[in-house]
């Protein structure tokens, strides 16, 4: 009579197929529970005020039409031009609750010396918050105007 060998698996083996195959699941299941973050709808209008004694002031008006309050973030304007100083380059306006619509609009003004309407002024506007997804937006001023 022979007899054939008996396989064993050791202990571990058997208990790292059950829990990756357990993490495997919980990660499909946290995908399915969780819904997806939406972007933020981010409008912003500006307008250059020209004063004769001081310098002309870009005056930026930011807010969003996201379908609830923007819980936790932070706002952050960023602006690139050859009239730009570099210490007005970056405004930041943190918040707890930030409501939609432009009833609730970010003012930020920045002076710009040697303001030439011809030369094209970069703005970033990205804003981050806890229950949205990080969204930028680019928009280019020229000519009194936003650039296409």
């Amino acid at each position: 009579m022979s007899e054939e060998p008996k396989t064993r698996f050791a202990k571990y083996e058997g208990g790292c197929l059950i829990a990756v195959l357990v993490v495997i699941g919980l990660v499909f299941l946290a995908g399915l529970l969780n819904p997806k973050k939406k972007l933020v709808d981010v409008r912003v209008t500006g307008q250059i005020q020209g004063h004769f004694i001081d310098d002309p002031t870009f005056t930026l008006l930011v807010w969003h039409q996201y379908e609830g309050n923007l819980k936790n973030g932070r706002l952050t304007v960023r602006l690139h031009g050859k009239s730009v100083r570099p210490e007005d380059a970056v405004h930041v306006h943190s918040f707890e609750t930030w409501s939609p619509n432009q009833h609730n609009v970010v003012t930020k003004s920045i002076s710009l010396p040697n303001y030439d309407p011809a030369e094209p002024l970069v703005v970033e506007v990205y804003v981050k918050a806890a229950n949205a997804r990080d969204t930028l937006i680019r928009l280019v001023w020229q000519n009194g105007d936003w650039k296409d």
